[in-house]
C-alpha cells in the first residue's frame, strides 16, 4: 500500500512540475538576449529576398508553423507548446527582426537550433523578411 502511495505522489509531482514548465513556456516563452533585440536585419526586404525566405521557410519551418505561419503545421500538436500565428499584427509588432531571427534560428530549451540547417546568414535574414511579409 505504501509503495502505491509513493508512486502516486511521485507521478503527481512529475505532472505538476511538467505542467508548471509548460505554463512558463506559454506565458513567458522567449528570453531573447539584448544584443538580438537590437540586431538589425542585414538583408533589405525585396521580392527576391521574400521568395528565397519563403522557400527556406517551406522546407525548414512549415511542418510546425504551417504554410502560412499560423502555427498549424502537421507537427505543431506534438510540440507541447503554443506556437504564435506569425501573421498577426500582435506578433509582428511584438518582436524586432533580431528577436525573430533569434526565435527562428537559435531557439530555446529543447527546441530547435537551426543555425546548421540554414547555415547562410543571408538566408536566415531572408526568412525573417518572409515572416514579415505574412503580416495581415
Amino acid at each position: 500500500m505504501k509503495t502505491k502511495n509513493v508512486l502516486f505522489i511521485a507521478l503527481a509531482s512529475v505532472m505538476v512540475i511538467g505542467g508548471l514548465t509548460a505554463m512558463r513556456l506559454v506565458k513567458d516563452p522567449w528570453q531573447v538576449p539584448a544584443d538580438y533585440k537590437t540586431m538589425k536585419n542585414k538583408v533589405p526586404s525585396s521580392k527576391n529576398s521574400i521568395a528565397d525566405g519563403k522557400e527556406i521557410f517551406d522546407m525548414a519551418c512549415a511542418s510546425c508553423h504551417g504554410a502560412g505561419g499560423k502555427g498549424n503545421g502537421v507537427k505543431a500538436k506534438n510540440l507541447g507548446i503554443e506556437l504564435y500565428d506569425l501573421s498577426t499584427a500582435d506578433y509582428q509588432s511584438k518582436f524586432t527582426d533580431g528577436e525573430i531571427y533569434y526565435q527562428s534560428f537559435i531557439g530555446r530549451e529543447k527546441w530547435h537550433d537551426f543555425r546548421k540547417a540554414v547555415a547562410d546568414e543571408n538566408d536566415r535574414w531572408n526568412v525573417v523578411n518572409y515572416i514579415r511579409s505574412l503580416k495581415k
